[in-house]
């Protein structure tokens, strides 16, 4: 159960997974137009967003519930099973959402495009990433997802040489989503190595009951960010999408560096309550955040140019504002489900974020009664708002319920 371990073996995947996106989109802005590379973008969003709606918070209530219980393995199977089941009525509801997005976006112009996204949605919805971190073996996960990958990475230089060639990027994704979940259920099968005991209507309710919170908080946080390049989509163009797109790639690639450490550290602060871990991880983390926004200020439009082509450099200004919201972002992380859960107060946690999606939302609907053309600009600074927010709260919470434990214990 070493967190070292799965910090590594994270960090490696987190490595991995945008890195391969900066070789990835700067080869297909030079063989796609900036048009259909919006699409693309959008494609990649609306996937994300719908698996948030059939994820459903699960993995971190799993992770929750599960690492608290002794000889934990025990249980894996049996929820696997339970939660494969109370997955399929929120598959079907984010593939009729997904049907409408659809409708309404360019990405009705292609069926088979859109056909294909539907199946990496349907695959995405029963991923079971939640049982490697219950059993704190993520490190494993990661190799898996690594492979694939970097599978699909050169799938989309063989195959994709021109416009007329992005619907094989869809194709791609399904591929990528059917061999990673299939994987990683057999493998997480294997070491659960017990029957499931059969399907229990209770307990499907109880695992909808408990994630409902941690998956509200979820949406909230995917409309913040990636949904954003939805919204762009509908009421925007693919351009100012495709702009978009890239400012919240690079941010997104950013606040991944520190993923790894904030995923390993749920279970673990869970098991230790360790908090000397979270302040050094805190004085950690704003330097490393400091030296990423000094450096975008310094080279990010060069790189955007030099990366994803002269097309794209105006994208440089809603990566400047994303990168002030970087550091907000990581703080809120860090004050967040680490340090809530174990003080047994993680619906400060999501509340947090649901109020952050509600201004998030409030911010957009503004925006569009303002200026029907809405870009890229606007959306960043909106996130920006509504991140600092979410932020506020929790450290707030977190400070008060810091305080209150220590008196109890005292």
């Amino acid at each position: 159960m070493s967190l070292k371990k799965n910090v590594i073996g994270l960090a490696t995947a987190q490595i991995v997974n945008y890195v391969l996106p900066l070789i990835q989109f700067p080869y297909l802005t030079r063989v796609l137009s900036v048009d259909t590379f919006g699409i693309v973008m959008i494609s990649i969003a609306v996937v994300g967003a719908m698996q948030v709606i059939t994820d459903y918070g699960l993995d971190l209530y799993m992770t929750k519930t599960i690492t608290s219980i002794k000889e934990r393995e025990k249980h894996i199977s049996f929820y696997l099973l339970q939660c494969f089941v109370a997955k399929i009525p929120l598959l079907i509801i984010s593939l009729f959402i997904m049907l409408v997005v659809i409708l309404k976006t360019d990405l009705r112009e292609s069926i088979l495009y859109s056909s294909m996204l539907m199946i990496s949605v349907t695959f995405n919805a029963f991923n079971p990433m939640w049982a490697f971190q219950v059993m704190e073996k993520s490190y494993i996960y990661a190799r898996i997802a690594t492979v694939f990958r970097i599978l699909s990475l050169v799938l989309v230089f063989v195959v994709i040489q021109g416009d007329s060639d992005y619907v094989w990027y869809s194709v791609i994704m399904s591929i990528n989503s059917i061999g990673l979940t299939v994987v990683s259920m057999f493998i997480a099968m294997s070491y659960s190595n017990l029957k499931s005991g059969g399907i229990d209507i209770i307990a499907i309710k109880s695992v909808l009951r408990g994630g409902f919170w941690f998956f509200m908080s979820k949406s909230s946080s995917m409309i913040v960010g990636s949904a954003c390049v939805v919204y762009i989509g509908i009421v925007g163009t693919a351009q100012q999408a495709a702009f978009y797109g890239v400012a919240e790639k690079l941010y997104t690639a950013s606040v991944g560096a520190f993923m790894p450490m904030i995923n390993a550290l749920v279970p673990y602060m869970t098991r230790t309550q360790n908090y000397t871990m979270i302040f050094k991880f805190l004085i950690f983390s704003l330097v490393v955040c400091l030296s990423i926004i000094t450096g975008c200020s310094i080279m990010g439009e060069w790189f955007i140019s030099s990366v994803f082509g002269d097309e794209l450099s105006d994208s440089i200004i809603a990566l400047n504002i994303l990168m002030f919201a970087l550091t907000l972002n990581v703080v809120s992380m860090i004050f967040g489900y680490p340090s809530l859960i174990p003080l047994r107060k993680e619906k400060y946690a999501n509340a947090s974020t649901i109020i952050g999606g509600l201004v998030q939302i409030s911010l957009l609907a503004i925006l569009y009664e303002i200026n029907h053309e809405v870009n890229s600009e606007h959306v960043a600074y909106s996130v920006t708002i509504s991140i600092s927010i979410t932020m506020s709260i929790r450290i707030c919470a977190f400070i008060k319920e810091y305080c209150n434990e220590k008196k109890r214990n005292e």
